[in-house]
C-alpha cells in the first residue's frame, strides 16, 4: 500500500469517527479530485430508512492534499476540520449525540 492510501485510509477513519460519535453520520467516500488538487468527502445520515426523506442527504467537504497528510502523520483531525464538520453536519439530518 502507498504512503498516500495510508493517508488516506487514516483520514478516512478519523473523519468517520468523529461524524458518527458527534454528528450521527458517516463517511460514504473520499477520492482524490480529477485534477489531484484536492480530496472529496462525502458524509450521510446514520439510521435512515428506505422510506426516510434524509435517506439521499449528503455533505461534501473538500480538503487540501497537504491538510490530509498533516492529519495523517498527526492521526487527529485538525480544528479547521472540526469547525467545518460542527458546521456543515448539524444540517444534515443526523442529531449530536
Amino acid at each position: 500500500m502507498t504512503k498516500t492510501k495510508e493517508d488516506e485510509g487514516k483520514v478516512f477513519e478519523l473523519l468517520d469517527g468523529y461524524a458518527s460519535r458527534q454528528h450521527q453520520c458517516f463517511v460514504t467516500e473520499l477520492f482524490l479530485n480529477e485534477n489531484q488538487t484536492e480530496y472529496v468527502v462525502c458524509f450521510r445520515p446514520k439510521g435512515t430508512t428506505r422510506d426516510s426523506p434524509n435517506r439521499f442527504s449528503c455533505v461534501y467537504l473538500r480538503i487540501e492534499p497537504e491538510q490530509l497528510r498533516t492529519m495523517a502523520r498527526a492521526n487527529a483531525l485538525t480544528p479547521a476540520i472540526v469547525k467545518e464538520l460542527n458546521s456543515k453536519l448539524p444540517n444534515l439530518g443526523g442529531q449530536p449525540v
